[in-house]
């Protein structure tokens, strides 16, 4: 099962209010902070529109419709055949803070993954919303061109962080006593197109 879901900032829909720079988050310098909303189709045709990370919309939708997760995994095999392409050129690393444990933000690429429907972002440039965070680890989503931007799905975004967390891990040695394996990761893909994936470390 797969909702259909329209990805909305609150500077794209002004009916859902101003935009405020969100309180929680540690903030991308030289980059607007948006709220997010996403308008939900439910399994009996209803919809609502639930705010926050899609973290955050997860925990109101196990509520709203307890049933929802069992259609990801279908949903990201579907996705995974269609990747979006990032020149590796295009990707830079460690310009974030670093957030130790790659892992943490699978289940953000995963939910994305699972998501139907087409995101859209206000104008920018440098316009950006904060699609996930759980565990200390966010991937935000940046709109760099002067219009509003729509991308073709949500595993657009998914494949952005994907790509930085491939190419941008660094496995190390924590200072501590015993000395520990470290994995972390921070970076930012670019699209030709005029859009951003980041990953890093932020306040969830």
């Amino acid at each position: 099962m797969r909702f259909s879901l329209i990805f909305l900032t609150l500077f794209a829909l002004p009916i859902f209010g101003a935009t405020l720079p969100r309180k929680d988050a540690d903030g991308i310098p030289g980059y607007g902070v948006e709220d997010l909303s996403w308008e939900i189709t439910l399994p009996d045709d209803s919809n609502v529109t639930l705010s926050g990370t899609i973290e955050q919309v997860a925990e109101q939708l196990d509520t709203l419709s307890p049933t929802w997760r069992a259609g990801l995994d279908n949903a990201n095999a579907e996705t995974l055949e269609k990747r979006t392409y990032f020149d590796p050129q295009d990707v830079r690393c460690g310009n974030f803070p670093y957030l130790r444990n790659p892992f943490r933000i699978t289940n953000g690429i995963k939910y994305l993954r699972g998501l139907s429907g087409r995101p859209a972002n206000g104008p920018g440039p440098g316009n950006c919303g904060r699609v996930s965070c759980a565990n200390t680890g966010a991937i935000w989503w940046c709109n760099d061109t002067p219009e509003r931007k729509e991308l073709a799905s949500f595993g657009s975004i998914a494949d952005g962080a994907q790509v930085i967390v491939d190419r941008c891990t660094v496995r190390g040695i924590d200072v501590g006593v015993p000395p520990s394996p470290s994995v972390q990761v921070a970076g930012q893909a670019f699209h030709p197109t005029g859009w951003n994936v980041i990953v890093r470390k932020d306040s969830c």
